[in-house]
């Protein structure tokens, strides 16, 4: 259930490219707000490819820092999103961008829920 959340936070746009997760829980996204939730959402993302993990050194000897690098090719790598807001309102419609395909899900379904909107 959080690795679908957090899949649909990356198919959104919503978090830059390497990013950390601290940055998916400090967003406080409905379901991904606990580091053990995150960081399990996370290793299944990464166990299906959608992210890879990398390693950081502090240069002054601290602990290491893990980010995160988006690793499908369908997806945005940062802020610049396929979707955008309806001058309308809230609702998110696909933009015309050359050679943007919408993501393949097949595990994500947000029918029924508030995400749907």
């Amino acid at each position: 259930m959080a690795a679908a959340l957090l899949a649909a936070q990356l198919a959104h746009g919503r978090l830059h490219s390497p990013f950390t997760a601290r940055d998916v829980y400090r967003n406080e996204w409905t379901g991904l707000t606990e580091p053990r939730v995150v960081q399990g959402a996370l290793e299944g993302l990464a166990e299906l490819g959608w992210i890879r993990a990398e390693t950081v050194r502090a240069p002054d000897g601290g602990r290491p820092t893990v980010r995160f690098r988006i690793n499908n090719p369908r997806l945005p790598a940062g802020p610049a999103c396929p979707l955008a807001p309806r001058a309308s309102g809230g609702v998110r419609e696909p933009l015309t961008s050359p050679g943007w395909q919408p993501p393949a899900w097949g595990f994500v379904s947000f029918v029924g829920s508030s995400l749907a909107s």
